[in-house]
């Protein structure tokens, strides 16, 4: 009988490594993507300036 319970914790602490795991995986695939909006705001806000500053020094 103690035999069985040490397995199922181990289990149970394995499933819960791997859920951590996974969650840590989310986490930084989520900071990527962040990232990535957050360069790709920056580069067409970038783009709107230069759009902006060309058409003044054109008038």
């Amino acid at each position: 009988m103690k035999l069985l319970v040490s397995r199922h914790e181990t289990i149970s602490s394995t499933l819960g490594n791997k859920i951590g795991q996974a969650g840590i995986d989310i986490q930084k695939i989520s900071v990527l993507i962040m990232n990535c909006q957050y360069q790709v705001a920056v580069s067409s806000y970038n783009n709107e300036r230069e759009a902006l500053y060309v058409r003044n020094k054109h008038t």
